[in-house]
């Protein structure tokens, strides 16, 4: 049987996090699933995961800015660091005092940052289509391929940065294109920048990621093999998460 609820898991700016459950109160081994994006909602990873009912309790909630979960916080409120305080309060909230989590895609950056943040709470750690962060400083020094490309992806969040603090487009901005925007920019600085190494899987199309181009951003981060990639459900999978939310 699922259980949809909403809960209140921060007071000051006041969050709530929509949550898909297969008992109403978790008791059971709890698996905590950390949905990828962060621009998606839980609802693709529901089908295939609520098979592990038999033996499991799972808790599908929405990030914060995601699915039915809070959105139209201020840009600085929507970082990795508070979607895993929520991801904690959310258990306090249903009584749970320790979890499975299993993290995919993006989702795994989070649920690593759980596991550090309150090592307590986590029974086992399973990461699926992830990667880790943070990666050293230096580790993709001497690549020139990934050098070009990052600038490239950072040229194209420049201009349209350029372009927006513009009040007034001039003829040569006409000419060059419409200004990108939203899931197009977006897109567009993805298919621009780092690519998986030769043999690794490829990036899905874009879907909306919400973070700004990064040299640190280790390759396929947040992203699974295109095979796997399920098609947006609804528009509800499109996030609040700005660009210029902070990936640290």
């Amino acid at each position: 049987m699922i259980h949809q609820k909403f809960v209140g898991v921060s007071v000051d700016p006041a969050v709530t996090l929509f949550t898909v459950l297969t008992a109403e109160k978790p008791a059971r081994n709890p698996l905590l699933v950390v949905h990828g994006g962060p621009d998606w909602d839980h609802s693709y990873l529901r089908d295939p995961l609520v098979r592990l009912a038999d033996h499991h309790d799972l808790i599908f909630p929405d990030l914060r800015g995601c699915g039915r979960s809070t959105r139209g916080l201020p840009d600085d409120q929507y970082t990795p660091d508070a979607a895993t305080a929520d991801l904690a309060a959310l258990l306090d909230a249903l009584g749970v005092t320790q979890a499975d989590v299993l993290g995919f895609s993006y989702g795994g950056l989070i649920a690593q940052r759980l596991a550090l943040a309150a090592p307590g709470r986590v029974r086992r750690l399973v990461i699926a289509s992830s990667t880790v962060l943070p990666v050293p400083a230096d580790a993709f020094d001497g690549w020139p391929e990934r050098a070009r490309r990052t600038a490239a992806e950072a040229a194209v969040w420049s201009e349209a940065d350029v372009r927006s603090q513009a009040d007034v487009r001039s003829q040569a901005d006409v000419a060059s294109g419409p200004a990108l925007s939203g899931p197009g920019l977006t897109r567009a600085a993805a298919f621009a920048g780092p690519r998986p190494p030769s043999g690794a899987p490829r990036p899905c199309p874009p879907t909306a990621s919400a973070f700004p181009a990064s040299a640190s951003r280790p390759n396929g981060c947040a992203r699974g093999a295109r095979a796997r990639c399920p098609p947006p459900a609804s528009t509800t999978h499109r996030n609040a998460w700005p660009r210029s939310a902070s990936r640290s």
